[in-house]
């Protein structure tokens, strides 16, 4: 059962639902990621170096850190609802349209499905029925073990261009672009149906909470079905590019769901305002890359994203500096800041030092 209050819990639902519509508050929502993910829980179903099978992923194994994880979630001071859902690290879209999934030491990669010498045209992918129903009844063991105390959230499915370029890789893919442009819209298509028809058939399991659906990856809850996914490989394409290629499935995907947030990273800044052009009711989800650019830097294209009225999540926060320029750049409307910790009182640390601020 939850420790949350209902006031608590009335706060965080009324702060969650103004950030979609981007209404007037005092302060962006609150999240943060605290230490690891759920990747090392696959070593209860799987051992490293092993190839991965539809039959070995089922629910139970999981449930008791997914359970720890929300009871974490809830002694942070965030606003978000950490829902119970599938574990993010596993490669749920690309196992479902047929590629082989290996277990390694830090990740559960896909490996590519046609070898560097064969045609592009001779790449057929097709649904895998197995992975499907797997992944469907894992959905459903989730709503029987935890719909009613936290919420269900959909699995991390990844956009097109990933699932793409882990079919052919990501250099290929660069250079299939030119190559063979009819070829590589045609593989993005696919994916894009793929995502869909996938996408719809596991958010008939997820029940309401709280009068809404959270977001996985994210928590964010939304006043109808809500989903996400990523565009890790938009950060080797052009504007022209992107628009000619992927906006086209983006905006057919958006369309499948009210609400939801796109995933990129703070390197593809070149072509993210193209995401201004897919259904309004999805934020743009920036994870701000340690590398660079700084968050200084990033605050001209924050305030682009922000004057066209589009929310925007973003993630990996990590310094009581960088919390201080937000502030003092950005307005708190349709703003969600999630901070990145290593431990619980760091989290806390660094929420408060968010409320603290003087937003604008």
């Amino acid at each position: 059962m939850t420790t949350l209050t209902p006031a608590r819990i009335q706060d965080m639902r009324s702060r969650n639902l103004a950030f979609w519509s981007c209404a007037d508050v005092n302060r962006p929502l609150l999240g943060a990621w605290v230490g690891e993910t759920t990747q090392p829980a696959i070593y209860t179903v799987a051992e490293e170096g092993e190839w991965l099978r539809p039959a070995q992923m089922i629910a139970a194994p999981f449930f008791d850190l997914i359970e720890h994880e929300c009871r974490l979630a809830e002694r942070l001071e965030i606003d978000l609802f950490m829902p119970a859902a599938p574990p993010p690290g596993v490669p749920w879209l690309e196992a479902c349209l047929g590629m082989p999934v290996q277990v390694y030491r830090d990740a559960v990669w896909p490996h590519a499905i046609l070898d560097p010498e064969e045609p592009l045209d001779s790449l057929q992918p097709a649904y895998s029925g197995e992975w499907i129903e797997a992944l469907a009844e894992f959905m459903r063991d989730l709503v029987t073990e935890f719909a009613g105390r936290y919420p269900i959230a959909m699995p991390f499915l990844r956009g097109p261009i990933d699932v793409v370029a882990g079919m052919i890789e990501t250099d290929r893919a660069c250079l299939e672009f030119y190559d063979h442009p009819d070829q590589m819209a045609r593989l993005i298509d696919f994916c894009a149906a793929a995502w869909q028809d996938i996408s719809l058939r596991l958010q008939r399991i997820i029940p309401p909470f709280e009068g809404g659906y959270v977001c996985g990856g994210r928590w964010i809850l939304a006043p109808a079905p809500s989903t996400y996914s990523s565009e890790d490989s938009t950060t080797f394409l052009s504007m022209a590019t992107f628009r000619r290629f992927l906006l086209p499935a983006d905006q057919r995907m958006a369309d499948t769901f009210p609400y939801g947030f796109m995933h990129r990273h703070s390197v593809s800044g070149q072509n993210m305002a193209g995401l201004l052009e897919i259904n309004p009711g999805w934020a743009i989800e920036i994870t701000v890359d340690p590398m660079g650019p700084a968050v200084k830097d990033l605050i001209p294209l924050f305030r682009d994203l922000q004057a066209a009225g589009r929310p925007i999540i973003l993630f990996g926060i990590a310094g009581e500096s960088d919390l201080r320029e937000l502030a003092e750049s950005i307005s708190p409307r349709g703003l969600c800041i999630i901070v990145q910790a290593e431990s619980l009182e760091e989290g806390n640390h660094l929420l408060r030092a968010a409320r603290r601020a003087a937003w604008r």
